[in-house]
């Protein structure tokens, strides 16, 4: 597995828990070294933008890409031609996930799964999404329509919207939910 923007090794340390060899990347020569530190050099940890340090190393079968806002992961993502591989990627932004969302449809990603997590106080949208050129094209935020969490990130988004919302909302209602906003890309 890939960690990009690894930070600290927080969560690359986690998937070496897991069993999984990781490749770690950061942006700066500090970042990396700081990594290497935390880590105790358990995880190979590469200095570069994105997805390029990548591109001369073995393939890997998954890319996390997550704790980041929707500009950068889009950028990220905009990367994966360099590969010379087609991996899963796993993504949670932080923010702005319908512009994240709209990227993975005009790109036509495969949607193999995708959730709410909630953290703290905060709920964050993930997806686990492959690009092939054949993606299938569901409703915006379909993937997300039996999760327990969404009435709650709706009633979050309510401050936004004209009308009151009733749960569990009809197919209509659910896209309606997220036209409406005009937000986006709002801290959850």
């Amino acid at each position: 597995m890939a960690d990009i923007g690894a930070g600290s090794g927080r969560l690359s340390l986690d998937l070496i828990g897991k069993g999984h060899d990781v490749i770690a990347t950061e942006a700066s020569a500090k970042g990396v070294e700081i990594l290497r530190r935390t880590t105790a050099k358990r995880i190979m940890s590469l200095v570069g933008d994105g997805l390029l340090p990548l591109k001369r190393q073995m393939a890997v079968d998954a890319i996390v890409v997550a704790g980041m806002g929707s500009d950068l992961i889009i950028h990220i993502l905009g990367q994966r031609h360099f590969l010379p591989y087609n991996p899963v990627f796993l993504l949670q932004p932080v923010q702005g996930i319908l512009a994240v969302r709209r990227y993975l449809a005009e790109n036509l990603a495969v949607i193999h799964r995708g959730g709410l997590v909630a953290d703290r106080a905060r709920i964050y949208a993930s997806w686990e999404v492959s690009f092939d050129g054949i993606g299938g094209q569901i409703p915006i935020f379909a993937e997300f329509s039996q999760d327990p969490l969404w009435p709650i990130l709706c009633s979050r988004e309510q401050q936004f919207r004209r009308h009151k919302l009733t749960f569990p909302l009809s197919p209509k209602e659910y896209q309606k939910t997220w036209e409406e906003l005009g937000y986006w890309n709002t801290v959850l």
